[in-house]
């Protein structure tokens, strides 16, 4: 009976310990998402930004030439 008891305590503490783990893998998931995303966006912001300021150079450009035609 003494033996169980010890066994039991033993797995008790097994289980708190991988709940304890599994918690703070879970925290260090969800750090790594959050880094993700925000790189992420970072990058895709920059690319738009990219992608708006050659469509209105191109627009520009585009005027111009309608204009030197209209000449």
């Amino acid at each position: 009976m003494y033996l169980l008891k010890n066994d039991f305590g033993r797995e008790r503490d097994n289980v708190g310990r991988l709940e304890i783990t599994g918690l703070k893998n879970n925290e260090d998931f969800k750090n790594v998402v959050n880094q993700i995303q925000v790189e992420f966006g970072g990058k895709l912001e920059v690319k738009m930004t990219d992608l708006v300021n050659r469509l209105l150079l191109e627009q520009e450009e585009r005027m111009r030439q309608v204009d030197e035609i209209k000449y």
